[in-house]
C-alpha cells in the first residue's frame, strides 16, 4: 500500500516507481525498509495484487484500500487523542492584482465595455451618450471631476445605464459585458417610482463588483486588513 501511495503521489509510472523502490534509499526507507536485501518483489507481484484486490472487492462489495486508510486514520484519531467532533476554521484574505477604483471610475470603466460590443449602427445611434466617457480611461475622466460634483457625475452614469439596459436588452443581453452592465446599475443603483436614486456607500455589500475585469474579486475586512480580492477559507480535516 505505501508503495502504491508514492507512486499516485509523485506521479510515477509503475516503472519509475520501482526504479525508486530499488536505488532511492529515502523511499526504501519510507517503506519501512531497512536493509538493502529486504523486501524485495518484481512488477509481477504488484499486478497480481492489484488484481486481487479488484476481485475481492467485486465478489464481496469491500474496498480493502479504502477500509486500509480508514483504519490508519482511525488509529491515528485515537492514539494523538484528537477530537473529531470540533472542526477548526480559519480564513485568509488574498489580494487580487486589481487597480483600486472609485465608484465613479468602476462605473465609466463598465460602460466602456459596453461601448466596445457594440454594432457600428448602436454605436452612431449612441455616440452621443457615450462621448464623454469614450475619448479618455475612466481615470482620467474622474481627474477632472470637482469634488463636489462627483455624485452628479454618477448620477449621469446611473441614468445612461439604465436607459442602455431597456434598449439594448432586445440584442445584447446574452453578453457579459451586458450582465455585467445591468449587475453593476443594480449595486449602485434603485428605481423608485419611476426616479433613480444612489445608494450610499454603506449599502453597497461586500460583494458588489470591484473591478470590471475581475469579476470573482470582493471586499473584504478583517480585523484591521482589508483587501479587494478573494477570501481563502481553511478547514481542518
Amino acid at each position: 500500500m505505501g508503495f502504491e501511495a508514492l507512486k499516485a503521489g509523485y506521479g510515477y509510472s509503475d516503472e519509475e516507481v520501482y526504479d525508486q523502490y530499488l536505488y532511492n534509499l529515502k523511499v526504501r526507507y519510507a517503506l519501512g525498509l531497512h536493509d538493502v536485501d529486504e523486501g524485495y518483489f518484481t512488477l509481477r507481484t504488484l499486478y497480481y495484487f492489484r488484481k486481487a484486490l479488484v476481485e475481492y472487492e467485486r465478489e464481496t462489495g469491500i474496498n480493502l484500500i479504502a477500509k486500509t486508510f480508514q483504519n490508519i486514520t482511525d488509529g491515528q484519531i485515537e492514539r494523538l487523542a484528537l477530537e473529531t467532533g470540533t472542526q477548526r476554521m480559519d480564513s485568509t484574505l488574498i489580494q487580487s492584482n486589481i487597480r483600486n477604483m472609485s465608484r465613479l471610475q468602476l462605473l465609466i470603466e463598465v460602460l466602456r465595455r459596453v461601448w466596445d460590443i457594440l454594432s457600428a449602427t448602436d454605436r452612431e445611434r449612441f455616440s452621443k451618450d457615450f462621448e464623454p466617457f469614450i475619448k479618455e480611461d475612466g481615470l482620467h475622466y474622474c481627474y477632472k471631476v470637482r469634488p463636489g460634483e462627483t455624485l452628479q457625475h454618477v448620477e449621469t452614469v446611473g441614468r445612461l445605464m439604465n436607459r442602455l439596459i431597456a434598449e439594448l436588452a432586445g440584442v445584447y443581453k446574452e453578453q457579459s459585458e451586458y450582465q455585467q452592465m445591468l449587475r453593476v446599475f443594480g449595486e449602485h443603483f434603485c428605481i423608485q417610482e419611476d426616479q433613480l436614486t444612489i445608494k450610499e456607500g454603506t449599502e453597497l455589500s461586500g460583494s458588489s463588483l470591484q473591478s470590471p475585469y475581475d469579476e470573482e474579486a470582493t471586499y473584504r475586512k478583517k480585523g484591521h486588513d482589508a483587501a479587494k480580492g478573494y477570501v481563502a477559507n481553511i478547514t481542518e480535516t
